[in-house]
């Protein structure tokens, strides 16, 4: 997140609301399903995707609508055969974007619960840290926050590839529609 005053001041605000909400809740959950990590990886994976909710997707939303109608106008214009056999081609399109999806919401869910895990682990790392420095086990504490860290950062690295390549995907469907 930005380290600008109004992106903090947002970020926090919202995690004092989930907190506010979250007094609510039976205290056997916060035992059982909701450590400190799930909650603060749940509130700040909520962040992240209400930001990319309504930036990139609300106006690409926008943008699709309006520039579909214009394309579909203009190929009418030109010619309705190449019209039909150009969106002919985009049917194919969502049971690609599907399993794509699927497959992304499968990576998105590892790697979530990989980062509650890291969130647990970093929260008894300190919560011992008086305990490490009387037994002098820093490096092993060290060593296992790093192979977990590790582990996350492949399971989001490999989200974030196949996130990545909806941008092909749809752009060489653009391209196919403007060679035809």
């Amino acid at each position: 997140y930005g380290s600008e005053p109004s992106t903090i001041l947002q970020n926090g605000i919202l995690k004092s609301y989930l907190w506010q909400q979250a007094c609510f809740f039976p205290k056997r959950l916060f035992y059982r399903e909701y450590s400190k990590g799930a909650l603060i990886n749940l509130s700040n994976s909520d962040i992240g995707q209400a930001r990319m909710l309504f930036g990139f997707v609300l106006v690409g939303t926008f943008d699709f609508i309006f520039l579909s109608v214009a394309t579909v106008f203009a190929l009418v214009k030109i010619n309705i055969s190449l019209t039909f056999f150009a969106l002919g081609i985009l049917v194919f399109l969502p049971v690609i974007i599907r399993k794509l999806s699927d497959k992304e919401i499968h990576l998105y869910a590892e790697s979530q619960k990989s980062l509650t895990e890291l969130d647990d682990l970093s929260a008894q790392c300190v919560t011992s840290i008086r305990l490490q420095r009387q037994t002098q086990t820093g490096n092993f504490w060290t060593r296992r926050l790093m192979s977990f860290s590790n582990i996350y950062r492949i399971k989001r690295l490999q989200q974030i590839h196949l996130s990545l390549s909806f941008i092909p995907i749809l752009g060489a469907v653009g391209i196919l529609t403007q060679i035809l």
